[in-house]
């Protein structure tokens, strides 16, 4: 499928990252998954996903550090970020 996005989706809960992941490659996305901020700096830079589905909440870099990063590099500040969290 030479024409399947591809997302990151970043949250430290397993569970959330799972069934996220499970819905999309039903749909015919290419999935990537990171589990704390650092991983996904990691990730955004290695794999170039086409969208991004943050947690804000996380262990090493929080979320809107690591939104806030990405926006600041013109290399990776046209990708969408879609902020995906359980605060309530």
């Amino acid at each position: 499928m030479a024409n399947t996005k591809k997302i990151l989706v970043v949250d430290d809960d397993e569970n959330l990252v799972e069934a996220v992941k499970a819905t999309l490659l039903s749909k015919n996305y290419a999935v990537v998954t990171a589990y704390d901020g650092e991983e996904g700096i990691r990730k955004v830079k290695e794999e170039k996903p086409d969208l991004i589905i943050l947690d804000i909440m996380m262990d090493k870099k929080h979320g809107y550090d690591v939104c806030a990063e990405l926006k600041r590099d013109p290399q990776f500040s046209s990708i969408p970020i879609i902020i995906l969290t359980g605060v309530g």
